[in-house]
């Protein structure tokens, strides 16, 4: 199993070429950066894909995240599906900073969250067993339904840019704050064959106002 696949939907920007027949199976190219996705994405996929032959799959970070870095990640993969005839998985980004830290030195013993900042006093959250399966959906949450979901599960530790909010009664793990492309096709080619055959959406968990910036009428 051959999987091209990119991650945008963070404070950085990746794309992942897996082979399963490979020593190592992945290989990735990582660039942090808040902004500029669109201009890096393409130049690392094409990077990564350059002498070989098309993949047996894409898959892409659907979120949540950044509204325009996460649109940016499923544009081009779409349009690469397109035009290799090629399926294209969605994964949860907050299910791959998961699985990295699942798979970490030393694994958790016990539930961890994925916490990330969604502003406004905000988190995204989600809770996992130790072996990275999701024990509740993503959500937007407070800080105080943070708080409820983390003792409904019993959760012991905390990974993600919005765990240092919480960093008085749940110690930090140590896992990157921000998804990496490598662990979206890891986890893309673990899946199914009918699990890519939806199209892949971008997971928003939050209202977006859209201000479109019009010139001045003149008058005539």
């Amino acid at each position: 199993m051959r999987v091209l696949a990119c991650e945008t939907s963070g404070a950085a920007c990746s794309a992942a070429w897996y082979d399963s027949a490979a020593r190592p199976k992945s290989r990735e190219v990582f660039a942090p950066m808040a902004r500029g996705h669109a201009e890096h994405l393409l130049g690392q996929l094409e990077k990564l894909s350059r002498g070989q032959n098309p993949p047996d799959r894409l898959a892409v970070g659907i979120g949540p995240g950044s509204f325009t870095g996460v649109r940016v990640g499923i544009a081009a993969m779409r349009a690469l599906a397109l035009a290799w005839a090629r399926p294209l998985c969605g994964v949860g980004s907050m299910a791959a900073m998961a699985a990295r830290c699942a798979h970490a030195r030393p694994r958790p013993a016990a539930p961890f969250a994925v916490l990330l900042d969604a502003g406004r006093a905000h988190c995204y959250a989600q809770a996992f067993a130790p072996d990275g399966a999701a024990l509740s959906a993503p959500a937007r949450c407070t800080q105080a339904a943070v708080t409820r979901l983390l003792k409904r599960h019993r959760v012991q530790s905390a990974l993600g840019d919005g765990a240092a909010l919480f960093a008085k009664n749940l110690p930090c793990r140590s896992a990157p704050d921000t998804p990496h492309a490598a662990d979206i096709a890891t986890l893309a080619a673990a899946l199914p064959t009918a699990a890519c055959r939806t199209p892949a959406e971008p997971l928003y968990l939050q209202p977006y106002r859209v201000q479109a910036k019009l010139p001045p009428l003149r008058a005539r």
